[in-house]
């Protein structure tokens, strides 16, 4: 799928799109986006476990900021790609269902 670039800022890998999509759920989770390097980051890392990406590449999206984050998740929003209505699925940690 093409998704086009209306900003300025480079076009995101199909990886970063859905990162973006995890920090817009905690959005929605904790009702903030996080508006630090290290709170995006540490977000990143709590939301998915098994990171398909190292943690340079974390901290460097992470680096891309919060305003970012919320323009990527507006932009899948407009998409499809998120619904800003449905609760993100959480694991409660016992029998890893919602």
């Amino acid at each position: 799928m093409d998704v086009m670039n209306v900003s300025h800022q480079p076009p995101l890998s199909e990886e970063q799109l859905r990162w973006i999509e995890h920090v817009h759920q905690l959005e929605y989770v904790d009702h903030a986006v996080p508006r630090r390097t290290g709170a995006v980051a540490m977000a990143l890392a709590m939301l998915d476990r098994e990171l398909p990406m190292s943690s340079r590449q974390i901290a460097s999206f992470a680096r891309m900021g919060h305003e970012t984050v919320r323009r990527g998740a507006d932009a899948l929003t407009e998409l499809g790609l998120i619904d800003r209505h449905r609760r993100p699925r959480l694991e409660n940690g016992v029998n890893g269902s919602a």
